[in-house]
């Protein structure tokens, strides 16, 4: 009998386990759901840009021509250089970008490149962006792009 004793009380204390670990839940799902909120507001300001995306917002109001105009071989310098071009406001948008996600690092030319397209309208001024960048940053961007115009 003492065997079934030691099972009741075994049970007993499972079941009061449970059920102080249930009111637990309960409050702190009270309290998670207000830091979910204020999370939500924060995450909203550090959500990530897709700047393929923004081109095409740009492309559907301007109705602008897309040429395609600079060539990366390096996804480092991809990224570098599509964030200093928004940071301008030249949307951009990269081509065959997916399949160069799949080789990271300085990439193959002809098997990881991306091509770059740009409004007709912003060519000129990227240009000079990017040279400039070249010319005065600590961390330039490598000789692993080429202007296609």
């Amino acid at each position: 009998m003492t065997n079934f004793g030691l099972v009741i009380s075994i049970f007993v204390a499972v079941i009061i386990f449970g059920i102080l670990r249930k009111k637990k839940e309960d409050t702190s799902m009270v309290e998670g759901a207000e830091e979910d909120s204020a999370s939500e507001e924060a995450s909203e300001a550090e959500e990530e840009i897709d700047l393929n995306q923004e081109f095409f917002k740009k492309a559907e109001v301007t109705n602008e021509e897309a040429i395609d105009a600079i060539v990366c071989n390096s996804q480092a310098d991809l990224i570098l250089l599509r964030s200093v071009l928004y940071s301008c406001g030249i949307q951009t948008y990269a081509k065959n970008q997916h399949i160069a996600d799949l080789k990271l690092g300085w990439g193959f030319p002809g098997f990881t490149k991306v091509t770059l397209a740009l409004f007709k309208d912003d060519i000129d001024e990227a240009k000079k962006i990017i040279e400039d960048y070249r010319n005065k940053s600590e961390q330039p961007i490598e000789s692993l792009i080429e202007f296609l115009v």
